[in-house]
């Protein structure tokens, strides 16, 4: 094994322990190659292909199918395209003793190398859509014990249906208007790389788009319609033949604490419907979904 893949392997592993130190050092390492692979790529103007977009959206899953295909272009994950929200987010790991996640680096790397960019080289962009709804229970059970504190706490102990109604509760007196997560294309991808994606039209009907703006070729792709329209996305996107394409689920973050009541709020959390239609009348929602796909996650998630 090599020693770039021994890096690698170790990175992964360390990604789902506690070694915050090794962790952190083996990354170190890792990103003084990625630095030179990002140089090297653009001295020969290679495009770069770039996995960018919130979290909890399969960007692991696309992320690791892509390297399985061997393309002559790098592939890169990453949350940020910005210098200063990823140096914020090291100095808080740094600051707590967390591990200080590579794609912050990249993100860094990248953010410098679209800035001073003076070449024809373009930028694909991969950035998945997805049910805010889910997005947000998903990311609640990472967090769990945080989360869910007040009932770990609890003597009695607590039940799956105690979690579900504290999460209905948390949906119902929350800012929806404030969500992050609807507001990722205006707060995030258009500061940091100016791209207004809003200005762009949408086929909603699709399973995916795809959008040119300036040096940036984007793949939007809905996440509830991964599995029919990943393969013909990859070959249109990235002119691969389709019968190669395949996805590989991974989940690199579990809570095995609260499994069971994870699975129990995605199959019984019940809303007002009057939440779940302001939810899904937000900008983010109605300018690449149609009516009926709308109309099933209002459904879906409404008592």
């Amino acid at each position: 094994m090599g020693f770039i893949n021994s890096i690698n392997l170790a990175l992964t592993k360390n990604a789902s322990n506690s070694n915050v130190v090794t962790y952190n050092v083996m990354r170190s390492i890792k990103c003084v190659f990625d630095k030179f692979k990002i140089k090297y790529h653009y001295y020969v103007e290679n495009d770069f292909i770039v996995i960018y977009q919130q979290g909890r959206v399969a960007s692991t899953s696309i992320y690791e199918s892509l390297k399985l295909l061997k393309l002559s272009e790098p592939v890169w994950h990453v949350h940020y395209i910005s210098n200063e929200s990823n140096d914020n987010l090291i100095k808080e790991a740094y600051l707590h003793n967390k591990k200080a996640y590579r794609h912050l680096f990249v993100g860094k790397l990248l953010a410098k190398l679209i800035k001073h960019n003076s070449k024809a080289i373009k930028f694909k962009i991969i950035t998945v859509l997805r049910d805010p709804v889910s997005v947000i229970l998903s990311t609640l059970f990472i967090n769990g014990g945080r989360n869910f504190s007040h009932l770990l706490n609890r003597q009695e102990g607590f039940t799956n249906a105690d979690v579900s109604a504290c999460i209905e509760n948390m949906f119902i007196k929350d800012n929806i208007e404030g969500w992050s997560i609807l507001k990722w294309f205006e707060e995030v991808m258009e500061i940091e790389i100016g791209v207004d994606i809003f200005t762009h039209e949408m086929d909603r009907d699709a399973g995916f788009n795809i959008v040119n703006d300036k040096e940036f070729e984007l793949l939007l792709i809905k996440f509830e319609r991964l599995n029919d329209s990943y393969p013909l996305a990859i070959e249109t996107f990235l002119g691969v033949d389709k019968k190669s394409v395949t996805l590989e689920h991974k989940n690199l973050h579990r809570n095995d604490q609260f499994s069971e009541s994870q699975k129990y709020a995605k199959e019984n959390l019940k809303l007002p419907r009057e939440v779940c239609e302001r939810i899904y009348s937000s900008r983010y929602i109605t300018h690449f979904y149609n009516v009926q796909e709308i109309e099933h996650m209002i459904s879906k998630w409404s008592k």
